[in-house]
This record gives structure tokens, C-alpha cells and sequence, in this order.
């Protein structure tokens, strides 16, 4: 008899995936303009260091907190989303990036 076969996942996050700047705005452009409707203003962008608070939404981990900034500013200015909360944050901490 074989033991269980389990995957793993990091508590909370859905299946982050790590993800250079470029590949995270390309995976929630593809997400968005996949939705119906594919409207930028009905979706929310925000940083946390807690993927557990976020476990319902889609996250990304970026390469550096900059690239967070980057990627959420970008859809907040360029596209038109919502800000989410992205206070108290430590540049030297896992940065996820979630949509919602």
C-alpha cells in the first residue's frame, strides 16, 4: 500500500505564484479582460504581507516591494482599478500583490 499523495500550498494564498513585474501584469491583464464584463474600475488592487487575510483573492508574489508598487500603481493610474489598504509595509518582507 502507498502512503497519500498531498500537495502543498502555502496557508492562505490560493496558489501564489512568485512572478517578476512584467509576468503579474500580464497574469491580472489576462484575469481582467477575461471577466464579463472586462471593466478595470469593477476590480481591486492592493499589497499586503498576509496572504491569509487575502486567502479569497488572487495574489502574486513580487520580486521586491518596488515591483509591488510599480504593478499596483500602474493599475490604480494607468487602468483605472480600485486601491485597496497598502499601509505599514517593510520593504524587506514578502510583498503579495492581490486582485479582487
Amino acid at each position: 500500500m502507498h502512503p497519500p499523495q498531498f500537495s502543498v500550498m502555502p496557508v492562505g494564498t490560493r496558489g501564489s505564484i512568485h512572478m517578476n513585474r512584467q509576468s503579474i501584469i500580464q497574469a491580472i491583464t489576462d484575469k481582467v479582460e477575461s471577466a464579463k464584463p472586462a471593466d478595470y474600475a469593477l476590480w481591486t488592487i492592493g499589497l499586503t504581507h498576509f496572504p491569509a487575510d487575502r486567502k479569497k483573492q488572487r495574489q502574486w508574489i513580487a520580486d521586491s516591494f518596488s515591483d509591488a508598487q510599480g504593478i499596483e500603481a500602474f493599475f490604480i493610474n494607468t487602468k483605472g482599478m480600485q486601491g485597496g489598504t497598502t499601509e505599514g509595509f517593510n520593504g524587506h518582507k514578502t510583498v503579495y500583490v492581490y486582485i479582487f
